[in-house]
């Protein structure tokens, strides 16, 4: 985050002076910076056209770099002929941001290790136990524990180097909260009756079935069949 703030202004500089100046550069990454923001804009709407997966959207600030390193060389160029050894500065800038820098992601990501609380630790296990090798669907970060309490999961995240079962179909369901897509989902996976949402289901294709502790699991109701 603290490198944010340095590289957002860096970033903009060589942007200015690669326009200004590189026509060769200007020519490469003006159109790569274009294309990557129209997919992004696809992404973050209609699901990507090109990029189809959303983790895949942070190697493209590895470009920001290119850009920073260009306007870093041209401010230091500008800024030396007045005896000013702007070099140094920089280079002791970095030393001191970068272990900053590197310190505030390991405290913001330290969490993401966490895949299930305590109090769904105590519930799936007890799930598992009851009922045996049944599948839930779960978010695809909670699905990596469920085979340690004897369930199966149903979606799990191609981005991991997994089979990906039903990732397509069901991860916008959680991604948007929305209870139409799990209605159609399990409406055309009918030998899939379990889902665990983390929060309240309101539906009449589902019906609670196993609560603790405001936990739910909820059972999916074919209503077609009925």
């Amino acid at each position: 985050e603290m490198l944010t703030y340095t590289f957002v202004p860096l970033f903009g500089l060589g942007l200015y002076f690669i326009t200004q100046k590189a026509e060769e550069a200007r020519k490469f990454l003006i159109p790569i910076i274009v294309f990557l923001v129209l997919d992004l804009f696809l992404l973050w709407n209609w699901q990507g056209f090109f990029i189809r997966y959303r983790r895949v959207i942070y190697y493209i600030f590895m470009l920001m770099p290119f850009f920073v390193g260009f306007g870093v060389y041209n401010l230091a160029h500008y800024v030396n002929f007045k005896k000013f050894n702007f070099k140094l500065v920089l280079v002791l800038l970095l030393i001191i941001l970068v272990p900053l820098a590197i310190k505030a992601n390991v405290e913001l990501r330290g969490s993401d290790s966490i895949h299930v609380n305590e109090n769904e630790h105590e519930f799936f296990q007890e799930f598992g136990k009851l009922y045996p090798n049944q599948s839930v669907a779960t978010n695809h970060l909670q699905s990596y524990a469920l085979p340690y309490y004897n369930i199966k999961p149903v979606q799990l995240s191609p981005g991991h180097g997994v089979n990906n079962l039903y990732f397509k179909e069901l991860a916008p369901c959680f991604k948007y909260k929305s209870v139409e897509c799990f209605e159609k989902f399990f409406t055309d996976h009918p030998d899939i009756k379990y889902l665990y949402y983390g929060g309240e289901v309101n539906s009449t294709f589902f019906e609670p079935f196993f609560e603790r502790n405001g936990l739910v699991i909820y059972r999916y109701k074919n209503l077609n069949m009925e």
